[in-house]
């Protein structure tokens, strides 16, 4: 008998998941690495560029979904998951995003 644990494995969009999580976690589309990053997976800049707008449509779904998994599962790590959530919102929207769970200013 055997037995495979796949713990918390995830299957995803290849290349947009990969991308995104280069991206939002270490790289700059701007860096030469990053560049490699594409080449590698045989992607041109302009396709790269087609497909950003789904990159980070599916990131911030993700992000998304780990708030709605800490609200029920881990109220303590809430906040991280609300922080993450910006940090994508930011890369998804501009450089001035609002930011979840604060009230808006008026000005």
């Amino acid at each position: 008998m055997s037995l495979i644990d796949w713990g918390s494995a995830e299957s995803h969009v290849v290349p947009h998941y990969d991308l995104g999580v280069i991206l939002t976690d270490s790289l700059s589309e701007e860096s030469n690495v990053f560049k490699s990053v594409l080449e590698g997976y045989g992607l041109a800049s302009a396709e790269y560029v087609g497909i950003r707008s789904q990159i980070k449509s599916l990131m911030l779904l993700i992000a998304t979904d780990k708030i709605r998994w800490a609200i029920d599962r881990s109220p303590e790590q809430l906040a991280t998951t609300i922080n993450h959530f910006n940090k994508i919102y930011g890369w998804k929207s501009g450089p001035t995003p609002r930011e979840v769970g604060k009230a808006p200013t008026h000005q």
